[in-house]
């Protein structure tokens, strides 16, 4: 079983956030990604004052590590699993809708307050928070339909774990039944003490 370093093996670092979309073959194959990664824009990013990154210049560091991470999570976890169709929707649907959650997620951050005053005077909730929650939706949704959600993560399916833990309680009941904890002895009150 390839390990977590071997999914990226085929040379992806320097193709990512380039406009080609082929990124060449694992195990025979192949992977498509569409990840377009902006410029970082420097002193005019709306995140100047805040980016931690020192040096700047060439591809946003801060939407190429969220859509980096992204990508590299579903194909380490899910690659050796996945067939061509799977992996060209990944690539082509997915990962665009987490370039798209990454760049709001920047504007957000640039935000000074969650709401704004239109031009009638009424109070508004800013509409990327709408828009981030509508593209969270698209990528749950997209999970589904690839069909990422129902694939096994590691050693044991996804929600195995509580069902084990339940499993455990129920035999723990079960032996307290067969065992018959006795109860303890019931308190006399003073007065029978006394007697």
């Amino acid at each position: 079983m390839p390990t977590k370093r071997d999914v990226l093996s085929f040379n992806y670092d320097i193709q990512f956030g380039t406009l080609a979309v082929s990124r060449g073959k694992e195990d025979g194959l192949s992977l498509f990604a569409w990840e377009p990664i902006p410029e970082c824009t420097d002193k005019r990013c709306p995140l100047n004052l805040r980016c931690h990154f020192k040096q700047r210049g060439g591809k946003c560091k801060v939407i190429s590590g969220i859509v980096r991470a992204a990508l590299t999570s579903i194909l380490t976890n899910y690659g050796p699993k996945l067939n061509n169709a799977q992996r060209n929707r990944i690539g082509t649907h997915l990962i665009p809708l987490y370039v798209d959650l990454a760049r709001m997620f920047v504007y957000e951050a640039s935000l000074s307050s969650v709401h704004f005053i239109d031009k009638h005077g009424s109070p508004k909730i800013d509409p990327v928070y709408k828009e981030k929650r509508e593209t969270v939706r698209s990528i749950e949704l997209m999970w589904k339909q690839i069909g990422l959600a129902d694939i096994p993560v590691g050693e044991v399916e996804i929600g195995n774990w509580y069902e084990e833990m339940e499993a455990e309680a129920q035999q723990e009941i079960e032996t307290n039944r067969k065992e018959k904890i006795k109860p303890k002895p019931k308190l006399m009150r003073r007065a029978e003490r006394v007697k």
